[in-house]
């Protein structure tokens, strides 16, 4: 046996693959749990402080 082992019989890759899948959809709800809680809690900033910040998108852009 080398460095690299490649079983030969395919079900030794069923628990890798599992766990992989397992994993990505793990890490893709709870991203798009991050989004929407973020979504959420700018809106509330918005709602509570808008009125204190300026939104002008060209604000900070120098005028040549």
């Amino acid at each position: 046996m080398g460095f690299l082992y490649f079983p030969e019989d395919g079900v030794e890759y069923l628990p890798a693959i599992i766990v992989l899948l397992l994993f990505s959809i793990a890490a893709i709800i709870i991203t798009r749990m991050f989004f929407r809680i973020s979504k959420k809690e700018e809106e509330k900033f918005n709602q509570q402080y808008g009125d204190r910040i300026n939104l002008d998108p060209d604000q900070g852009k120098s005028k040549k």
